[in-house]
């Protein structure tokens, strides 16, 4: 794990202490360590390994809780997943709700996001990913 240290020792200390934590899960994913049901390191490994405050740890777990990222489970830990829509939805629907914003500004994001969801698709995408797809399209 020390590569993983020496990274996250180069990140700016104005950065927002969850963008660490987010940067350090995204590490453990990309490294196969980590995958959507799985238990996060703990607290107190978090605290060694990122070299932050308890408050601080909590703070960005809290906020990844808070967008869908991570879940806590009392007495347990907390757990990666993806519950991002959910709170996308909760978000937008209370805007809609508030007359903050509009069905037409919702309609304009979700097609950016779809756009840039199926370009980052096409760009991972495997060969086997492909052939998959050859099979369902005509």
């Amino acid at each position: 794990m020390e590569p993983l240290t020496k990274q996250l020792a180069n990140t700016s200390q104005t950065e927002k202490v969850y963008f660490t934590v987010i940067e350090y899960i995204q590490t453990l994913v990309r490294n196969g360590h980590l995958t959507i049901g799985d238990k996060l390191p703990s607290e107190r490994q978090l605290m060694e390994t990122l070299g932050l405050s308890r408050n601080s740890i909590r703070e960005a777990l809290r906020s990844l809780e808070n967008i869908g990222i991570i879940e806590s489970r009392h007495g347990q830990g907390n757990y990666l997943v993806n519950h991002a829509g959910k709170s996308l939805w909760s978000m937008f629907s209370l805007l809609l709700s508030m007359n903050e914003c509009s069905c037409f500004e919702i309609r304009q994001l979700r097609r950016m996001l779809e756009t840039d969801a199926c370009l980052l698709a096409a760009k991972q995408a495997q060969d086997a990913d492909v052939q998959a797809l050859s099979h369902i399209l005509p």
